[in-house]
């Protein structure tokens, strides 16, 4: 039997209204491009030479690497229709079952209010792409603006966080993510009390006694400070408008994006 006229007045509806939230979200990215990529300049000339001096000539600390991760990042990639860690054990490697989806790699700071208009503009369609197994994510924490919190290490604290998180609950990671991001401090202030992050951590829905321990204790503060210095001394993350590496910095398949196009487009056009 063919549809009813309501049947197709009501696909109509659905489609139209898919319509316009697919064009609301390409709205906020634009707005993100002409506002918040200009900031992301700002934060790379401002916040990136302080680092560069103070830690170009001191060594590094191995430290210890937080289980589900490789080379400073933690992965995702689409399960049955969801976004799943691609964790990594001795024995088994989690890998996307499409051939070729478009590799995605963020590099991030918790603290960075330019990181989190991106992720406001980009994630709910990023999700998608990765839902569909269309693109995998890679997630590198850095701690690139503890200058901007009074002294507390804020950015610091909140990447090790993320180790934490990867190390212990890698499933609940983008959530609590989302969680630091929505109750980001302002730029200026002392930023957030380890136990306020603990309270965001929770809230993610990752919890454990030895989740809260790895934070209180900092117990990634070397893995943090070792990748961030890569991501400071890679060429290849260098922004050519500031001549150095700020967040959020992103790449497709191993290719900086450089914004001068709509960044969810550019994951779906990536070969």
């Amino acid at each position: 039997m063919g549809e009813t006229k309501k049947q197709r007045r009501e696909q109509a509806r659905e489609h139209a209204r898919a319509n316009r939230e697919q064009a609301k979200r390409r709205q906020r990215r634009n707005r993100w491009f002409l506002q918040g990529g200009i900031g992301a300049c700002i934060l790379a000339a401002a916040g990136v030479t302080l680092l560069i001096v103070t830690s170009a000539n001191a060594p590094v600390p191995a430290g210890k690497t937080p289980s589900n991760t490789t080379a400073g990042a933690i992965a995702f990639h689409g399960e049955d229709g969801t976004v799943a860690p691609t964790a990594k054990t001795s024995s088994t490697t989690v890998a996307p079952t499409t051939s070729k989806p478009a590799k995605v790699d963020l590099y991030i700071d918790w603290s960075c209010p330019v990181c989190k208009q991106f992720e406001t503009a980009t994630s709910a369609d990023l999700t998608t792409l990765i839902e569909s197994e269309q693109a995998t994510l890679a997630v590198h924490p850095v701690a690139i603006l503890d200058r901007s919190y009074l002294g507390s290490r804020y950015s610091s604290r909140a990447a090790n966080a993320a180790a934490c998180v990867a190390d212990h609950s890698p499933s609940s990671f983008l959530d609590v993510q989302a969680q630091m991001y929505d109750n980001q401090p302002q730029e200026g202030t002392r930023g957030l009390t380890t136990a306020r992050i603990l309270e965001l951590v929770h809230a993610g829905g990752a919890t454990g006694a030895a989740l809260d321990s790895c934070i209180k204790d900092e117990t990634f503060k070397g893995w943090v400070q070792k990748y961030t210095a890569k991501a400071l001394s890679d060429k290849a993350l260098v922004n050519p408008s500031t001549g150095g590496f700020g967040t959020p910095t992103a790449l497709i398949n191993g290719k900086r994006w450089n914004g001068g196009r709509d960044f969810i487009r550019s994951v779906e056009d990536a070969d």
